[in-house]
C-alpha cells in the first residue's frame, strides 16, 4: 500500500530491516521544469542535470555515507 500512494520513506517495519548483499536499490528520477506560475510543469525526457546530479543534491550519497 504504501508503494501504490507514494511515500517518500518506508514505514518503519521496512526501514529497519537490515540489508543483505544481494538487496538492490533503484532510484526513479523525474525531472520537471515549470516556465511560469500559470503554467504546468512539463516532463523533461531527457532531462538537463545527470542521475549522479539529482542523487548529489538529493542528500543520497551522503546518507549512505558515500
Amino acid at each position: 500500500m504504501w508503494l501504490r500512494r507514494g511515500y517518500d520513506r518506508l514505514p518503519d517495519e521496512l526501514a529497519l530491516t537490515p540489508f543483505a548483499p544481494s538487496f538492490v536499490c533503484t532510484a526513479l528520477i523525474y525531472e520537471f521544469e515549470q516556465t511560469s506560475p500559470k503554467k504546468e510543469a512539463q516532463l523533461l525526457s531527457p532531462g538537463k542535470l545527470s542521475a549522479h546530479a539529482h542523487l548529489d543534491a538529493s542528500g543520497f550519497y551522503k546518507a549512505i555515507g558515500e
